[in-house]
């Protein structure tokens, strides 16, 4: 069976998605009074959540895509900081 190149990008946007969710978790709860009703389900959300973990996972698992993607990068002249300044990326 031959297995087609999964795209790292999809894999990396699955990855980010507890990160997603975190930040969204963060926003709500600096959106609201820290009294109010909905922060308080928030809060109580995130503290049952176990997002923190999964938060792991997924810098875990970029670090590996990333990893993988250094070792399949054959062009010598490649340079990760001239393509952010070309592609005008913040990090």
């Amino acid at each position: 069976m031959i297995r087609e190149p999964e795209d790292i990008q999809n894999r990396v946007r699955n990855t980010l998605s507890p990160i997603q969710t975190l930040h969204d978790v963060v926003e709500q709860l600096i959106a609201h009074d820290a009294d109010d009703e909905k922060s308080v389900k928030v809060w109580n959300w995130l503290v049952k959540s176990n997002l923190t973990e999964h938060v792991q996972q997924s810098i875990d698992k970029l670090i590996l895509l990333a990893k993988a993607a250094d070792a399949k990068i054959d062009d010598k002249m490649f340079c990760v900081e001239d393509f952010i300044k070309d592609n005008n990326l913040k990090i």
